[in-house]
This record gives C-alpha cells, structure tokens and sequence, in this order.
C-alpha cells in the first residue's frame, strides 16, 4: 500500500515541477527598443540615438548632462532645463511592430521648479504622433515611472518617446535617466 502511495506522490511532484511557470519564462526576454536608454556610451554621457528638440532657433547644442542618477543608472542623466517660453525635449522614434503588443514605457525622472505653478516635465508616448501616453514628473527626488499599453499598429508607423522639462515663468529642471520601451513578450 505504500509503495502506490510514493509512486503517486512522485508522479505528482514531478508533474507540477514539469509545468512552466509563465512569470519565470518571461524573464529576460522582453525585447527592448531604446539602444540609448542611459544616456551614456561606454561610460561617456551621449544622447546617440535620441534628437534635442527646442522652440528657440539658436538652441541646437545640447550638452546637459548630470552625474546624478538614480540607483543603477550608471555614471550620467540627462537633464533639461527650461524657462519663460523656451520648450526642450528629447525625442526619440522607433518603428512600430506591427500588428496588436504589449508595451511597457519606463523612466526614472525627478524634477525641480523655482516657483510651484510651473507645468511639470513628463514623459510621453506616441503613435504616428498621436499621444497615447503621458507621465507626469513632480517629485524633486528620483522616483521609477513606468505605464504599460496595447498598441495596434502597420507596416510603416513610429513609436515617438519624448522626454520633456515642462515648463516655466522663471526655471524648471527635469532629470531623466534608464528610459526604456520594452516589448512585452
């Protein structure tokens, strides 16, 4: 009598430490869009890969780099500062896979204004540009944002990730590092 017993209780066993755990399989294989998700390059700060954006026509060099970053973020953030009427923005566009997938949009981010009225930096994201997503950064301290969305999209249409500093009457300073847009497998 015993012995059916053990022989069930192995096959019992055996059979659910067969079975796939499907949190453990996913692990590692979400595929990740942004090369340049840290603003470095072989330990030097570099925004290769993303495009500095601003509504000030001699505005064209961006060189805002910081060594503070947030836990892991490596040796460099980014950080954009604005103020009255000026716009700056990092952009990035990647084509879109097609057809229904599952997007998960990552960034840490802190942010600081001189006066509290100002409009927060945020990070946004798009299709063919039409937004679909938006964070805000309020905090002053470095905080992980991360949002996820199902995107349906065809043969030829771009995925935009934009990093904005918000905006300002007199300064506000957004930092962002470890953006990611990662395609869930």
């Amino acid at each position: 009598m015993k012995k059916p017993l053990l022989i069930s209780l192995y096959l019992f066993v055996s059979f659910f430490l067969s079975c796939e755990n499907s949190v453990d399989t996913n692990k590692g294989s979400n595929e990740d869009l942004i090369q340049n998700y840290s603003f470095e390059i072989n330990g030097n700060p570099s925004i290769n890969g993303w495009t500095f954006k601003s509504n000030y026509s001699a505005d064209t060099l961006f060189t805002n780099f910081s060594n503070d970053v947030p836990p892991s973020g490596g040796k460099w953030s980014v950080f954009l500062i604005v103020s009255d009427r000026i716009v700056r923005y990092l952009q990035i566009k990647i084509a879109a896979p097609t057809g229904e997938n599952h997007f998960k949009l990552s960034v840490w981010a802190k942010s600081y204004s001189s006066i509290p009225t100002s409009s927060p930096g945020f990070i946004s994201l798009a299709l063919n540009n039409a937004n679909i997503k938006r964070i805000d950064i309020q905090d002053s301290t470095w905080r992980y944002y991360e949002t996820m969305d199902t995107i349906s999209a065809g043969k030829g249409d771009t995925i935009t990730v934009e990093l904005f500093a918000g905006t300002a009457y007199m300064v506000r300073a957004t930092y962002y590092d470890l953006c990611r847009l990662e395609l869930l497998k």
